[in-house]
């Protein structure tokens, strides 16, 4: 091998381990150890607490979830519907009550050009506007791959008071951080990063539209595009559906402690 090449290989591989040393030693900084209940016998001392529904029988305190529905189906006009309930406290869809809650919402528009969306939001004629929070994204990206950008994601969320954090869409949301759908590692470490920034910026509940492969499927059948990681993740899983013929949407739910 040419002198220089090899000097040059040295010079990469010292350069990589010293990256690798680096991010070890970024992570450890911000790790903190999980809380440890001790035995079994004393973790089944605690009291068990009834659930708890931030949206009733749909979504649970500090629960993730996904809204799966294909090309057109509604998906952004369910999700406004459901900012308004959260920040009117005005049962969702006309039925499901909402628990009142301080925090506010921020949804970050990743799909619609913001002043249509804009319009949209205007539309829908929610009430305290004031506790809405929108970072319009389309044509950008947030790599949260990025441990720079996950702290800057978790700050703008924690300095607004986010509660609830609408991801909108997918399939936008995780460019930068993956750039294939179906690679399981790429999208289960995506979804991490998203758990990650709710923690640290103490958001608890967060909800995140995704395309269905199918303009129509039987119900029961529905399925989100891409990993499989992505349908394994969420508490909640929502899917809606709607009749090409009369127009007509349905939203069927199922999920931890949820059956809709």
């Amino acid at each position: 091998v040419n002198p220089d090449v090899r000097a040059e290989l040295y010079k990469l591989r010292v350069r990589a381990e010293a990256r690798e040393l680096h991010d070890a030693e970024r992570h450890a900084r911000g790790w903190r150890a999980p809380e440890d209940f001790g035995n079994l016998k004393n973790e089944l001392t605690l009291p068990d607490e009834a659930a708890r529904f931030r949206v009733a029988g749909l979504l649970g305190a500090g629960h993730n979830a996904i809204l799966v529905a294909g090309r057109k189906a509604g998906k952004t006009t369910t999700v406004n519907e459901l900012v308004r309930s959260l920040v009117d406290d005005e049962p969702f869809l006309g039925r499901f009550a909402v628990t009142p809650a301080a925090g506010d919402v921020a949804i970050f528009n990743y799909e619609v050009e913001q002043t249509q969306y804009r319009r949209w939001l205007r539309e829908v004629g929610i009430v305290n506007t004031d506790r809405v929070h929108v970072l319009h994204l389309r044509g950008k990206a947030l790599p949260m791959a990025d441990a720079r950008v996950r702290a800057w994601v978790a700050a703008w969320l924690r300095e607004r008071g986010v509660e609830t954090w609408v991801v909108d869409p997918y399939s936008r949301a995780y460019v930068g951080s993956v750039d294939n759908g179906n690679d399981e590692a790429k999208v289960g470490a995506f979804l991490d990063s998203l758990d990650r920034v709710k923690e640290a910026a103490g958001v608890s509940q967060l909800v995140m539209p995704v395309h269905s492969p199918k303009a129509k499927a039987e119900a029961g059948e529905e399925s989100a595009i891409g990993s499989q990681r992505l349908e394994g993740w969420p508490d909640a899983l929502w899917y809606l559906t709607k009749d090409l013929e009369s127009g007509a949407r349905f939203l069927r739910a199922e999920g931890r402690d949820i059956d809709h």
